[in-house]
């Protein structure tokens, strides 16, 4: 009978064992973790927002409006505007003056053009004052929030359009390759290069630099063309001594002078019976500049 007794109580206990645990009903379920909060985000390599936040592009001032500050040096060109110069003859470019051109000190040089292809260079001043009303005029526009070029391409062999503004420490320009930019670009730049409303008077060069060429023998005037007469003797500069180029001042600079601002494209002056085409570079004017005296 004891026996027996022992089996049972053996039997008990290993079924015992083998039941699965429980957690007494009194237990409440463990909570859930809360999400750890992350950190905010630090600027990456000096960039805020971080990289991929998307942000607004600028231009070469900066999304900011510019600070107007310039450089009042006499030489500095603060603001210029050219059309040039496409498929044209070399003299054309050589001649080319561009449209207009305001210094750091004022100074303020336009070009009138004319229906018959010449042209009158005029010019102004400026006081510090009207610079930045004009440069502030510009901020208006919007000229510092326009691309820096628009390009149509269906069009070959066609001049650009373009406007340069330099501050202290930057600079911004926008051209147009035949068409593509803002009507106000076009406004912006006519009324600066028919002087912006600032009484002028015919400017009148102290140095140019001319180079003569001869042409060919049996060349005859044609189309309209015209030559002025050339006296070496009065004009004290040959011609036919100026083919590498030569520098000139007084009475011989303003022959040549009215010369190419009448026919910029094919300037032709007449010496001895010989007919020659005339380049002239004006220094701190002309596009091209003219070598080192």
């Amino acid at each position: 009978m004891r026996r027996m007794m022992i089996i049972f109580l053996m039997l008990t206990l290993t079924l015992a064992a083998c039941q699965p645990a429980q957690a007494p009903l009194s237990e409440e379920p463990p909570a859930e973790e809360e999400p750890t909060p992350e950190p905010d985000r630090e600027p990456q390599d000096g960039i805020y927002p971080p990289p991929e936040t998307p942000t607004t592009g600028g231009d070469s001032l900066g999304d900011a409006p510019p600070v107007l500050a310039w450089d009042d040096d006499p030489n500095t060109v603060v603001v210029s505007g050219t059309f040039c110069c496409g498929f044209v003859p070399y003299l054309a470019v050589i001649n080319y003056i561009p449209e207009v051109q305001i210094y750091g000190d004022g100074r303020y040089i336009w070009v009138e053009q004319h229906e018959n292809g010449g042209r009158t260079v005029r010019q102004g001043q400026l006081s510090q004052d009207e610079i930045g009303q004009l440069l502030q005029s510009m901020v208006d526009a919007g000229f510092f929030r326009w691309d820096d070029q628009y390009v149509d391409q269906s069009v070959a062999d066609v001049a650009d359009k373009c406007l340069v503004v330099n501050l202290r420490g930057a600079s911004k320009s926008v051209c147009e390759y035949y068409r593509g930019a803002p009507q106000a670009f076009h406004d912006l730049f006519d009324r600066l290069a028919t002087g912006a409303g600032a009484s002028g008077s015919e400017f009148v060069p102290e140095r140019g630099y001319m180079i003569a060429t001869p042409l060919k023998s049996d060349f005859q005037l044609g189309g309209g063309q015209t030559a002025s007469r050339w006296d070496a003797g009065l004009l004290e500069v040959s011609l036919a001594e100026a083919g590498s180029g030569t520098w000139l001042t007084g009475p011989s600079l303003e022959i040549a002078w009215q010369v190419v601002n009448a026919q910029p494209f094919f300037p032709l002056v007449e010496q001895d019976g010989t007919y020659y085409e005339i380049s002239l570079q004006i220094p701190d004017l002309s596009r091209e500049a003219p070598p080192a005296e």
